[in-house]
Parts: C-alpha cells; structure tokens; sequence
C-alpha cells in the first residue's frame, strides 16, 4: 500500500524538529514555509474526508496537533466564491494553496478601530505566504473560483482551533471574539507505517475488505477469547495459532469457531482472516 501521509508525516517531523531546537518565529517561518512548499507542490495526498466544503460557509479541519500545542497543521476548504470575515491569529501562520486559487487581503487597524487593506495577494496551487504579529496578522482570504472549491494546508504556532482570536468589523465597527474550532472529530493516521515495514521483510502487500476494516475496530477496542485459547495472551501466540489454522483451510473468515463450538474473535484473527496478498 502506497503511504499516501508520508508526505504530511514528514512535514509534521520537520516543524516537530524546528520547535525542539527551540527555533525563533522568524526562522519558524522560513524554515517552515519552506517545508510547506514542499507539502503543497503536488496534490495528491489530502485524504478525501478532509477535503469536503460546506455548502453555508469554509471548513477548518485539524490534520495534526502537536502534543504540547506548539503548533497545529489544518485544510482550509472553501466552496465557490466562500470567504473568511476579516480577522487575526495572534500568532505566526502559514499558508500554502494546495488545490485551486485564493486571494488574501491584508489589513492594519488604527488607534481608532479603523480598518486599512494594505494590499492583496492572489494565491495560486503550490504558493505560500505567512501571517504574525511581527509582519501583518490581520487579514480576510476568499476563494478566487467560482466554480469550484479551493484549498489550502496551514501550520499555526499553537492549537489554532482552542485560540481565542478576534473578528474585525468593517467601519470602525470594532471587534468580536471568536474561537475558530475543527469541522472533524477524527484525525488522519499518519502514523501507519505497516506497508513500510511489511515491503522492507518482504512481505506482499496487504488489503483489507470494508467489513474486515469493520471488524478490526470492534477487535481492538475489546478482545473477545473464548474456548481454548483462552489462555494465550500475547499477539504473538494468537498470531501464529490463527496464521497457522487459516493456511491449513486455505479460507479466512471474520470469525473462528472451534471445535468446541466457541467462538474465537480478536483484531489479529481479523487481520489475518480477511485479509489477503494483492
């Protein structure tokens, strides 16, 4: 199986690396965008599911939190002529254009609430630009199609869905709070190497049917043993048992049932059992 994440993977580790060498924000940005270039040159990663627009307004999903909240990396999906209200991060950002165009209006505030657009970038499939306190955080990106959805991949300095930002009216109409949240509720795998690995034994690839996929999730969150096997607590044991007994009938099914009459099912006998060599 082609490891379709390994692209967003190695883009998490790089900016993972940066903030462990305590990287300034300056260099987070260079260092950093230059590593997001790399992400958004090819389209042929983002997983389907976090590509979807919303016919009302943009989506926002999380790929990636880091686990002390140092950075977060989302999609930004937009449907047809969608915008953002004009507003800030509070924080350094990235963003570069994975599919599509999107336009980027740049704004300054004065002493007085008014608004300013300082200028405007036109943002094309594979560019990237940044936003930060320090360079211009105030800004309103729209999608440039009318037709189609556009999307961009960003990287925030911090959980940018917890963070408490601020929505700018226009006019001098002041500002409001707002905290941007996640479209999802689950994340993608990038940490699912097993093709790698099963490549470098030498093993032939593997797939796994909708209902198997089904199953090992039941299978992992509880292990049901029965009958006499009872006894056998390790992966291992079980692995080689079922492995063993699924040759010598040449079939594999979701369920094993023994001679006894009990029923044996766990996530390795689902793996093994409905799965089978491409």
């Amino acid at each position: 199986m082609a490891d379709s994440l390994g692209c967003l993977r190695r883009f998490v580790c790089e900016l993972t690396t940066l903030c462990d060498a305590g990287a300034a924000e300056a260099d987070m940005r260079e260092h950093g965008g230059a590593a997001l270039s790399r992400l958004v040159a090819a389209d042929d990663w983002l997983p389907p599911e976090f590509a979807q627009p919303d016919p009302a307004h943009y989506r926002q999903y999380l790929l990636y939190c880091d686990p002390l909240e140092r950075f977060s990396v989302v999609s930004f999906v937009w449907g047809p002529g969608q915008r953002t209200p004009v507003h800030d991060h509070t924080m350094w950002g990235l963003i570069g254009v994975l599919r599509g165009a999107e336009v980027s209006r740049n704004y300054s505030v004065d002493d007085a609430g008014r608004l300013t657009c300082t200028g405007e970038e036109r943002l094309l499939q594979g560019a990237v630009t940044a936003v930060s306190p320090q360079i211009g955080d105030i800004h309103q990106v729209e999608n440039c199609l009318a037709d189609r959805p556009s999307i961009s991949i960003h990287a925030y300095g911090a959980n940018i869905g917890a963070v408490a930002r601020h929505i700018f009216a226009p006019e001098g109409g002041g500002t409001k709070p707002f905290v941007s949240g996640y479209a999802n509720t689950m994340l993608p795998n990038l940490w699912d190497r097993s093709g790698e690995t099963r490549a470098r034994l030498g093993y032939p690839p593997m797939r796994v049917s909708a209902q198997g996929q089904q199953a090992v999730i039941a299978g992992m969150r509880r292990w049901v043993i029965c009958g006499p096997f009872a006894g056998l607590h390790t992966d291992g044991d079980i692995a080689r048992i079922l492995l063993k007994k699924s040759k010598n009938r040449g079939r594999r099914k979701l369920a094993k049932l023994q001679s006894d009459g009990t029923l044996l099912l766990d996530a390795i006998s689902v793996l093994l059992l409905t799965s089978h060599a491409a």
